[in-house]
């Protein structure tokens, strides 16, 4: 009974795992901007970078809703058919393996207005799809499907603006909300920080105390010797105590001829 509650609990232990990594890969695959951030009222060709497909079906469409302040939309890529109308672009008619990641390029006039840029996103896969509409919120987990979103910057983006956060399923970092029409607005995001880990060190031993160590060892060494010699010098003079006193040959008293 004790090996059958064992072998439970080990396959319920490992079953857990099995879930608890599922869902972190599912989590982790998003479609990412690139460059991450743009100056506010320029140009800018961004990319869409799409993972994966939906599970394992071929990406053969990909519609992005364009936020509000954008404007001369354009977009090409090799092996898709491109439309853009009603302030959405349209990639079709290609056909992306589902494990081979793919960027996707529009070019556009940033809005004016500094902040975050939500472009809801919908990749389809012959008859299913995968809609990525949730708006990552300030101070909560990061939604299963977040929609791609790129910071708009006062000026040039500085080098941090354009550090694209590992995407480990964790919260998004980058905040802020939009309507629903995608329009910026104003937040701010947290860079990423790496912990170098800690290093302890011994304390350094000075040289008084390693003198005065070798002191305390040495007096006690010597002590110990002084004592041996008391001991030995004690045993000789009791065993000397016990025996008659010896008398030299042609004394009174001796009879040895």
């Amino acid at each position: 009974m004790l090996r059958t509650a064992r072998r439970t609990a080990g396959l319920a232990i490992v079953a857990t795992c099995v879930a608890v990594l599922a869902g972190v890969g599912v989590a982790a695959a998003h479609i990412q901007t690139d460059p991450p951030a743009i100056e506010a009222g320029k140009q800018a060709t961004l990319g869409f970078i799409v993972e994966h497909g939906c599970g394992d079906a071929n990406t053969t469409g990909l519609d992005i809703q364009l936020p509000d302040g954008v404007t001369d939309a354009t977009a090409a890529e090799d092996g898709w058919q491109v439309t853009t109308d009603g302030g959405a672009v349209r990639f079709s008619g290609g056909n992306q393996d589902a494990h081979t990641s793919e960027t996707f390029h529009i070019t556009f006039t940033a809005p004016a207005t500094p902040g975050i840029a939500t472009f809801p996103t919908v990749q389809r896969c012959g008859a299913t799809e995968t809609a990525w509409l949730d708006v990552p919120v300030e101070g909560q987990p990061e939604p299963e499907h977040p929609a791609p979103q790129v910071k708009l910057t006062q000026g040039p983006p500085t080098s941090d603006d354009l550090v694209i956060a590992p995407d480990d399923g964790t919260d998004a970092g980058a905040t802020g909300t939009s309507d629903a029409g995608g329009s910026a607005t104003t937040a701010s995001s947290t860079p990423a920080i790496t912990v170098a880990p800690a290093v302890t060190t011994a304390p350094a031993t000075s040289n008084d105390d390693s003198n005065t160590a070798g002191i305390v060892i040495a007096v006690i060494f010597g002590a110990a010797v002084l004592l041996a010699i008391a001991g030995t010098v004690v045993t000789l003079r009791n065993r000397r105590k016990g025996q008659p006193p010896s008398t030299p040959p042609g004394t009174p008293g001796n009879t040895a001829s």
